[in-house]
Protein backbone atom coordinates (compact mmCIF):
# COMPACT_ATOMS: atom_id res chain seq x y z
CA UNK A 1 0.00 0.00 0.00
CA UNK A 2 1.03 3.23 -1.11
CA UNK A 3 1.26 6.33 1.21
CA UNK A 4 -0.99 8.85 0.95
CA UNK A 5 1.14 12.39 -0.10
CA UNK A 6 0.29 15.72 -1.40
CA UNK A 7 1.44 15.89 -5.17
CA UNK A 8 4.07 17.99 -6.23
CA UNK A 9 4.07 20.10 -8.94
CA UNK A 10 6.38 18.03 -10.72
CA UNK A 11 4.13 14.89 -10.43
CA UNK A 12 1.32 16.73 -11.57
CA UNK A 13 3.63 17.60 -14.64
CA UNK A 14 4.68 13.95 -15.53
CA UNK A 15 1.02 12.49 -14.68
CA UNK A 16 -0.15 15.25 -17.28
CA UNK A 17 2.54 14.27 -20.21
CA UNK A 18 1.92 10.53 -19.67
CA UNK A 19 -1.65 10.88 -19.88
CA UNK A 20 -1.73 13.60 -21.96
CA UNK A 21 -0.10 11.75 -25.05
CA UNK A 22 -2.67 8.57 -24.97
CA UNK A 23 -5.43 8.99 -27.16
CA UNK A 24 -8.74 7.86 -25.53
CA UNK A 25 -9.01 6.25 -22.15
CA UNK A 26 -5.17 5.79 -20.71
CA UNK A 27 -3.49 2.54 -19.92
CA UNK A 28 -3.27 3.45 -16.20
CA UNK A 29 -1.53 0.35 -15.30
CA UNK A 30 1.49 1.43 -17.68
CA UNK A 31 1.09 5.60 -16.38
CA UNK A 32 1.50 3.95 -12.94
CA UNK A 33 4.61 1.88 -14.20
CA UNK A 34 6.14 4.95 -15.85
CA UNK A 35 5.44 7.05 -12.55
CA UNK A 36 7.04 4.44 -10.62
CA UNK A 37 10.09 4.39 -12.87
CA UNK A 38 10.84 8.33 -12.39
CA UNK A 39 10.75 7.89 -8.83
CA UNK A 40 7.37 8.45 -7.53
CA UNK A 41 5.59 6.48 -4.86
CA UNK A 42 1.88 7.01 -6.12
CA UNK A 43 -0.63 4.12 -6.82
CA UNK A 44 -2.61 3.43 -9.53
CA UNK A 45 -5.70 4.38 -7.77
CA UNK A 46 -4.04 7.49 -7.10
CA UNK A 47 -2.92 8.49 -10.01
CA UNK A 48 -6.69 7.53 -11.76
CA UNK A 49 -8.08 9.74 -8.93
CA UNK A 50 -5.57 12.60 -9.53
CA UNK A 51 -6.32 13.23 -13.53
CA UNK A 52 -10.23 12.26 -12.98
CA UNK A 53 -10.70 14.67 -9.62
CA UNK A 54 -8.36 17.76 -10.73
CA UNK A 55 -6.41 17.55 -13.83
CA UNK A 56 -8.71 16.05 -16.36
CA UNK A 57 -8.95 19.60 -18.84
CA UNK A 58 -12.80 18.43 -19.71
CA UNK A 59 -13.55 19.23 -16.06
CA UNK A 60 -16.23 22.31 -15.69
CA UNK A 61 -14.12 24.57 -13.36
CA UNK A 62 -16.52 27.74 -14.13
CA UNK A 63 -18.36 29.37 -10.59
CA UNK A 64 -21.75 28.14 -9.77
CA UNK A 65 -24.35 29.85 -11.15
CA UNK A 66 -27.00 30.44 -8.57
CA UNK A 67 -29.74 28.80 -10.92
CA UNK A 68 -26.86 25.71 -10.86
CA UNK A 69 -26.81 25.36 -7.00
CA UNK A 70 -30.72 25.69 -7.13
CA UNK A 71 -30.99 22.58 -9.29
CA UNK A 72 -28.29 21.05 -7.33
CA UNK A 73 -30.98 21.29 -3.91
CA UNK A 74 -33.32 20.03 -6.36
CA UNK A 75 -31.41 17.23 -7.70
CA UNK A 76 -30.22 16.21 -3.78
CA UNK A 77 -34.27 16.07 -3.17
CA UNK A 78 -34.84 13.43 -5.84
CA UNK A 79 -31.58 11.52 -5.38
CA UNK A 80 -30.53 12.34 -1.61
CA UNK A 81 -26.59 11.31 -1.51
CA UNK A 82 -26.17 9.85 -4.40
CA UNK A 83 -23.86 12.28 -5.83
CA UNK A 84 -22.91 9.89 -8.87
CA UNK A 85 -26.53 10.48 -10.50
CA UNK A 86 -26.21 13.93 -9.48
CA UNK A 87 -23.05 14.52 -11.40
CA UNK A 88 -24.60 13.51 -14.53
CA UNK A 89 -26.35 16.01 -14.32
CA UNK A 90 -23.71 18.53 -14.67
CA UNK A 91 -21.43 17.96 -17.29
CA UNK A 92 -17.69 18.27 -16.60
CA UNK A 93 -18.41 18.32 -12.71
CA UNK A 94 -17.15 15.41 -10.73
CA UNK A 95 -19.18 13.95 -8.01
CA UNK A 96 -16.91 14.97 -5.25
CA UNK A 97 -16.95 18.56 -6.30
CA UNK A 98 -20.73 18.42 -6.21
CA UNK A 99 -20.90 16.86 -2.98
CA UNK A 100 -18.30 19.84 -1.69
CA UNK A 101 -20.19 22.39 -3.43
CA UNK A 102 -23.91 20.98 -2.06
CA UNK A 103 -22.36 21.60 1.85
CA UNK A 104 -20.50 24.26 1.35
CA UNK A 105 -23.94 25.67 0.36
CA UNK A 106 -25.48 24.69 3.47
CA UNK A 107 -23.21 25.75 5.84
CA UNK A 108 -23.63 29.38 4.59
CA UNK A 109 -27.21 29.13 4.74
CA UNK A 110 -27.09 27.82 8.34
CA UNK A 111 -24.06 30.53 9.02
CA UNK A 112 -26.66 33.44 7.62
CA UNK A 113 -29.58 31.64 9.62
CA UNK A 114 -28.06 32.02 12.83
CA UNK A 115 -26.68 35.38 12.17
CA UNK A 116 -30.25 36.71 11.57
CA UNK A 117 -31.44 34.81 15.01
CA UNK A 118 -28.91 36.32 16.29
CA UNK A 119 -27.16 33.29 17.21
CA UNK A 120 -23.29 32.62 17.51
CA UNK A 121 -21.90 30.14 14.92
CA UNK A 122 -18.57 28.30 14.43
CA UNK A 123 -17.52 25.74 13.17
CA UNK A 124 -18.59 23.41 16.02
CA UNK A 125 -21.79 25.35 16.48
CA UNK A 126 -22.30 24.59 12.37
CA UNK A 127 -21.36 21.35 11.81
CA UNK A 128 -23.80 20.27 15.53
CA UNK A 129 -26.65 22.03 13.71
CA UNK A 130 -26.21 20.56 10.25
CA UNK A 131 -27.54 16.96 10.85
CA UNK A 132 -30.78 18.08 12.04
CA UNK A 133 -31.22 20.45 9.49
CA UNK A 134 -30.87 18.14 6.53
CA UNK A 135 -32.65 15.54 8.54
CA UNK A 136 -35.62 18.06 8.02
CA UNK A 137 -34.55 19.04 4.87
CA UNK A 138 -35.01 15.67 3.56
CA UNK A 139 -38.24 15.43 4.96
CA UNK A 140 -39.84 18.40 4.03
CA UNK A 141 -39.77 20.86 1.11
CA UNK A 142 -38.82 23.91 3.03
CA UNK A 143 -38.66 27.36 1.52
CA UNK A 144 -36.95 30.45 3.67
CA UNK A 145 -36.99 34.00 2.40
CA UNK A 146 -35.20 36.65 3.84
CA UNK A 147 -35.13 40.57 3.56
CA UNK A 148 -37.66 42.52 1.37
CA UNK A 149 -40.25 44.64 3.75
CA UNK A 150 -42.40 41.69 5.57
CA UNK A 151 -38.82 40.50 6.77
CA UNK A 152 -38.02 36.97 7.01
CA UNK A 153 -40.60 34.20 5.61
CA UNK A 154 -40.59 30.50 6.43
CA UNK A 155 -43.04 28.54 3.71
CA UNK A 156 -42.71 24.48 5.05
CA UNK A 157 -44.87 22.20 2.75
Amino acid sequence: MVKRQKWTAQEDNDLKSLVGGNAGAPMWEHVTAEMERRGYAKSLKQCKDRWAQQMDPSLNRDKWAHTDSRRLFALHGKFKNRWKNIAEMFPGRTDNSIKNQFFSLVRKALRKACKILGVVSNTRTINRIKPKILANYLLLDIEVHVGGEGGAKVRIS
